[in-house]
């Protein structure tokens, strides 16, 4: 099982062609968003691999604590739009830290039976040093 992971759409553009190489070979694939605030769910690109049977996650296995952190940051979302763009550079901070819970990601890759994990090149780096440690475990 192949396990791609991305914050940003324009990610999940260059893993693409990789992607549907592994695909046609008929290998199992999930794609992980691990943007906590962000789904995605109306873009095409998802939905086509949707179509093509991959299964598609949405920053899933976080811990109690982070889901109750995710909880508030999504009703902050619901605040007038002219408010939520003054604090921009705070989206992208959050977007850009890690949600995922040690424990909780072991248990998925282990009940997943994901053998690689593959991230873009501009992938951020507390979430490459979160996955270097856990491969260390």
């Amino acid at each position: 099982m192949y396990l791609f992971l991305f914050d940003h759409i324009i990610q999940l553009d260059s893993l693409a062609p990789f992607i549907e190489l592994l695909k046609k070979e008929k290998k199992n694939v999930i794609i992980l968003n691990s943007n906590p605030i962000a789904s995605y769910k109306k873009n095409k690109l998802l939905k086509y691999f949707a179509n093509q049977n991959i299964k598609i996650l949405n920053n899933s296995n976080t811990g109690v604590i982070n889901y109750i952190i995710l909880i508030f940051f999504k009703i902050l979302c619901f605040l007038p739009i002219k408010t939520i763009v003054k604090f921009s550079g705070f989206w992208w901070k959050i977007s850009n830290m890690v949600f995922f819970n040690t424990k909780e990601f072991q248990k998925f890759i282990e009940k997943n039976n994901v053998s690689k994990i593959i991230i873009p090149n501009d992938y951020v780096e507390a979430k490459k040093l979160f996955l270097n440690n856990l491969k260390k475990i």
